[in-house]
């Protein structure tokens, strides 16, 4: 007995020794997948239930209800260090990391210092990894599970730092910023060689500061590079850096376009996820995977309800991929959150079209009449709204593109009638284009660059992105046909579902009130109780 208390006391040593300082071992889950929707807050889901509930039309499968219906639910208050409302790139430092952080800063504590992530816990555990986004790959939350940067903004040195990561799966926009500055000289060399690696569909563009040419030093890494969709539906081994799109990949509308075209090389965000659990599963070790739904976010800045409906509805595509692949399975962890809320969204009723009286015969043929004061919502309206054509963003910009003297407010009306089916009158129109000295004007701030833009006559302040503020002002006029409400073209401070599904022991953590710093713990331990 002594000698098997001898051998065990020294493997439990050997054990310890193997760890780092403050270290343990934890009977972590095989596989997690954290899913993000970026900027989608209760109302946001809201609105993709209630459309699953009522549409008439051919819609997705829905999947976000029986998710929630299976999981641990749980709400998170998003707040940075010594502020009230978050940007991506603090809620996902806090929420990967577990620790207080700057707005607009990644992979930092608010003292500067670069803290750990889940997924580089993950990693220690043996695990491989991947980052899947349809924005890019360079954006704040796919970014933010490696980088160590004070300013999100500086995508050209994320881009060292994802590949220098050696995270083994890469999928998702910004191209640009992985090939080098002088490429933008067209008689530069190597432009042809480049468009034979990543294929025509691209119009070569670097975003680069330098000239760094990283996908030549991925290839050096490991990585195999994947720019289309008929490359990813390939079998593959090994890392895979997927980049689809210069920059972002192109919004839901478009994308639903993309996918009825079976030439198209633009895969979709189901398919990029397939592929991610696809690669990750081969690891016998098991995975940590990371997939953003991030234009939710986008749709939501521009107050775009039809766009913003085509996006939640992406995330039903990716939920629905997830299911299928963990049906049956007991080693899974899925958790679906988001990082913050977009623009102060919701479905409101109104004064504007109160329907008329409704009569009906009781149960003892009784007629009883129901007349309404205000206008609560018509269900037939979410259609109306899913058979949007166009986002908003891109919208403005064709219309901006016309020569000035088209460019006229009965043009921009047709333009909205053809796109979203729904009608705006000319005196909105011209409210639309008026435009009025920028009062923030600050010279080298993306959003606050320029000197006049789009006249906004309520909460000015709150619509600080100057290309993003006429996709808003069409979004507004059309909100009390739509009947909804917009407050804000940046983010709020309202609480964020969290939702857990997978073994009990691993979802009752997430129960309760928390914050974004709370939550990353809470991920972290997955990794270290």
């Amino acid at each position: 007995m002594n000698k098997i208390f001898f051998f065990l006391s020294i493997a439990i040593l050997s054990t310890s020794l193997c760890l780092s300082p403050g270290q343990t071992y934890a009977e972590a889950p095989k596989n997690v997948i954290l899913v993000i929707g970026d900027g989608m807050g209760p109302s946001q889901l809201s609105l993709a239930l209630l459309f699953q509930r009522y549409s008439k039309e051919k819609r997705p499968e829905s999947h976000i209800k029986p998710f929630l219906d299976k999981s641990e639910l749980g709400w998170m208050l998003p707040t940075p260090y010594n502020g009230l409302v978050i940007d991506s790139a603090c809620a996902i430092t806090e929420i990967s990391s577990g620790v207080e952080a700057r707005s607009e800063s990644l992979g930092l504590d608010y003292s500067g210092n670069q803290v750990k992530t889940v997924l580089e816990y993950a990693r220690e555990h043996g695990k491989s990894t991947g980052l899947i986004s349809d924005t890019r790959i360079t954006h704040a939350t796919p970014a933010g599970f490696v980088a160590k940067v004070p300013q999100r903004s500086n995508e050209s040195k994320i881009a060292e730092q994802l590949i220098e990561s050696g995270t083994e799966v890469l999928l998702s926009g910004g191209l640009g910023q992985f090939i080098p500055r002088d490429l933008n000289n067209k008689d530069a060399p190597g432009r042809l060689a480049l468009s034979a690696l990543i294929g025509s569909q691209f119009n070569i563009q670097s975003d680069r500061t330098d000239n760094r040419d990283l996908l030549k030093e991925a290839q050096h890494a490991g990585y195999q590079l994947i720019t289309s969709r008929q490359q990813l539906l390939q079998p593959n081994s090994g890392k895979i850096l997927g980049l689809f799109s210069i920059s972002g990949m192109p919004d839901a509308i478009r994308a639903d376009l993309e996918a009825a075209d079976p030439n198209s090389t633009l895969p979709t965000l189901a398919e990029m996820t397939r592929k991610g659990i696809d690669t990750l599963s081969a690891d016998p070790d098991g995975f940590f995977l990371m997939v953003e739904a991030g234009q939710i976010d986008w749709a939501s800045h521009s107050n775009d309800t039809g766009t913003l409906l085509h996006e939640m509805m992406r995330l039903e595509s990716v939920l629905g991929e997830i299911a299928r692949w963990v049906e049956g399975r007991d080693d899974t962890l899925v958790i679906l959150t988001a990082d913050h809320e977009t623009g102060a969204f919701g479905l409101s009723y109104s004064a504007a079209g109160v329907p008329s009286p409704t009569t009906v015969k009781n149960a003892a043929g009784l007629e009883v009449t129901f007349a309404p004061q205000y206008n609560f919502g018509n269900p037939r309206t979410l259609d109306r709204i899913y058979a949007q054509k166009q986002a908003f963003y891109p919208l403005a910009k064709e219309f901006m593109a016309l020569p000035l003297w088209k460019r006229r407010p009965e043009r921009l009306a047709d333009l909205i009638r053809e796109r979203t089916g729904f009608q705006i009158t000319a005196e909105q129109s011209q409210m639309i284009l008026s435009s009025e000295k920028n009062p923030y004007f600050r010279p080298g701030v993306a959003g606050l660059s320029a000197k006049t833009w789009p006249k906004i006559n309520d909460f000015s302040a709150f619509y600080p992105d100057a290309d993003g503020r006429l996709a808003a002002l069409i979004g507004r006029a059309l909100a009390s046909e739509q009947g909804v409400v917009w407050g804000s073209g940046s983010h709020t401070a309202s609480p964020v579902i969290v939702a857990a599904q997978g073994p009990e022991r691993y979802t009752a953590r997430f129960r309760g009130f928390y914050s974004a710093v709370e939550l990353g713990k809470k991920l972290i331990s997955l990794y270290t109780e």
